[in-house]
């Protein structure tokens, strides 16, 4: 929360002085020789689905059963709701527009931490075993703790620019169809971070990110809106396709005892343990689609308030290599695809 609320408050402050810095009125010809100015700002509380990998197995076997038997179970990150920003601005004049969209967004994928142990021998569950990335931690017994937990920045962060123009395809009184053509700048990355092992024993740190450079493609699109007195209803698809580098790493590192030294950055780490590091790099293409549905309130000629909802499709990500356990890790629990859709509140100011 407290990450949350220092970045609410510049963009609540930015939101008053903009409006604050409003002059009362503009003469009446200003929108008719120079065009129109539209700022938009608005917060969206987003959610993003995508992207959970398959990050451990868990196993209770019971080994003097008739016959053995072994219960395995997948666990995945969970990717959290959060605050994103959207900020827009469009300038108008005759059939043609240029505008600049811009949205931001971060979030934490947790799992909750989990402490297990065996019943002992003799007992339905006379082993349980923890499978990670390249490693298993097995418990025979009450007093053998299997743990595992997510460590802080394991998140997923992303950005979306486009620079575009407008250009009336039909227009009514009080309608508009427009199509958008333009580019579009985006950034994308994923890191994972935690750790597994035996309580007093050991265990492995795990580290694996995919990081994007910025990537950059064409942007194509329709926008559609419809006024009716006071309030105004619209319509966004957008398609494109960007385009860029990723770079794909993890590394393990093992550690002997407790795992509390190993909770900051990787660069912390003491070095000379035993360590296992894959780094790739490749060129992508991914293709993003947008949709979104507007409803707006004129409080006065220059001012509007409305509520958007909206969703972007981002098609086949590549998540965090070699984090799935094996060998019996399953790829395709990982989801490449991510979804993220949430409502906005959006202040509207024309001048």
């Amino acid at each position: 929360m407290k990450r949350a609320d220092t970045t609410v408050r510049p963009f609540g402050s930015a939101v008053l002085g903009l409006v604050l810095a409003l002059p009362t009125g503009w003469p009446s010809g200003a929108a008719a020789s120079g065009g129109t100015w539209n700022v938009e700002l608005e917060p969206v509380f987003l959610e993003a689905l995508g992207h959970d990998q398959h990050v451990l197995t868990t196993h209770e076997v019971d080994a003097d059963g008739s016959p053995p038997t072994d219960r395995a179970n997948a666990v995945s990150l969970d990717s959290e709701a959060a605050l994103a920003y959207r900020a827009r601005v469009l300038h108008e004049r005759g059939s043609w527009g240029y505008g600049l969209d811009f949205l931001i967004f971060r979030t934490d994928q947790q799992v909750d931490p989990l402490r297990a142990s065996a019943d002992g021998p003799g007992s339905a569950i006379d082993q349980r075993i923890f499978e990670v990335a390249g490693r298993r931690f097995a418990s025979t017994g009450p007093g053998q703790v299997l743990y595992f937990q997510t460590l802080e920045d394991t998140t997923v962060e992303l950005w979306v620019l486009d620079l575009y123009a407008t250009r009336v395809l039909a227009e009514t009184p009080g309608s508009s169809l427009v199509v958008v053509l333009g580019v579009r700048n985006a950034d994308f990355d994923n890191d994972y971070r935690a750790v597994a092992g035996v309580e007093g024993v050991g265990g492995v740190r795990i580290d694996a990110s995919s990081n994007y450079s910025r990537m950059i493609g064409p942007l194509v699109g329709l926008s559609a809106r419809l006024e009716r007195g006071r309030h105004s209803f619209g319509g966004d698809l957008r398609q494109s396709v960007v385009l860029g580098e990723i770079e794909l790493s993890r590394t393990l590192r093992d550690f002997s005892g407790s795992p509390g030294a190993f909770a900051g950055p990787p660069e912390e780490v003491p070095p000379g343990l035993a360590q296992d590091r894959l780094v790739t790099q490749q060129d992508i293409a991914v293709p993003m689609t947008d949709v979104r549905v507007l409803w707006g309130f004129r409080l006065t000629d220059h001012v509007a308030l409305g509520l958007s909802l909206g969703a972007t499709v981002w098609w086949d990500l590549a998540v965090p290599p070699g984090v799935q356990p094996g060998p019996g890790g399953d790829e395709r629990l990982n989801e490449n695809t991510i979804v993220t859709y949430g409502l906005g509140a959006t202040l509207k100011v024309k001048f």
